[in-house]
Formats: C-alpha cells, sequence, structure tokens
C-alpha cells in the first residue's frame, strides 16, 4: 500500500495571527527555561547502547506500537543481546527503579510497562540514567 501526503500539508496556514502572537511570550518563556534547564543538566554515559522513542506528544502518536516493532527487528536480527524497555511508568504507584513483573498488579507499574513486558524485560525508573544502569549491570542473559 503506497503511502500518500496527507492533503493539509498543502493548506495555506490558517492559524490567526492573533493566536501567534499571544503565543509568543509563553514560547520565549518555555525556551528560556529549557536553556537554563539544558545547562545545569550533567551528561551521564553507560556503556551499553540506548534508542530513545519520545516525544512531546503526551499519548496516541504511536510511540508504543512504534518500540514494539523496533525491539522486533532487533530481537529478529539478533543485533544486541538481550534488549530490554525503560520507561518511566506513568501511572505506577510503585514508581522505584526495578526490572518488572508479569505477577506485578497494572496499577503498581502502569498498564505500558506491562504491555512492553510482553515483548522484552522492562524496567521502570522515574531517573533515566539509574534505569538505564540497571540494564547495563543487570544478568538478564
Amino acid at each position: 500500500m503506497p503511502f500518500k501526503t496527507p492533503k493539509f500539508w498543502y493548506k495555506k496556514n490558517t492559524t490567526s495571527t492573533f493566536i501567534k502572537s499571544a503565543l509568543k511570550p509563553i514560547a520565549k518563556l518555555y525556551q528560556i527555561g529549557h536553556r537554563i534547564n539544558s545547562k545545569n543538566q550533567k551528561s551521564q554515559k553507560i556503556k551499553i547502547p540506548v534508542i530513545c522513542i519520545g516525544n512531546i506528544t503526551a499519548g496516541g502518536s504511536g510511540k508504543t506500537p512504534t518500540t514494539i516493532a523496533i525491539n522486533k527487528i532487533i530481537t529478529e536480527n539478533k543485533l544486541f543481546n538481550n534488549p530490554c524497555f525503560l520507561t518511566r511508568g506513568y501511572g505506577a504507584k510503585n514508581q522505584s527503579t526495578r526490572f518488572i513483573s508479569v505477577h506485578e498488579p497494572t496499577d503498581e507499574t502502569g498498564d505500558e510497562p506491562k504491555i512492553l513486558l510482553n515483548y522484552s524485560n522492562t524496567i521502570i525508573s522515574k531517573n533515566r540514567y539509574k534505569g538505564a544502569r540497571l540494564a547495563q549491570n543487570s544478568s538478564h542473559d
């Protein structure tokens, strides 16, 4: 099935000048905050490959199916040994850094990590670096 370019890509931008003008100060504040945050972040590295899948859209943009598809490519082609998912565990009651288990209730893990667990080992961690370190140091061989 060939993909077609959506028709809306060719439509003239109809966003009102008023809305654009009203949002400019908010966008500028966000930009300043992002720059301050970026300058205060310490870069941390780990020794394993990482593929980050995400965007500013909170939900419904296809991140989970994309993640599962990439995992399938990795495992079928044996590109990496024992890939695992690392998620912040949105909605989880227990957000401690850990590998989750099929036996844990969904309210403890969040629903997305439980979906991902059907495809590969899954880590929940509010802190990405701590979660990545757990993956790096694990013996899930």
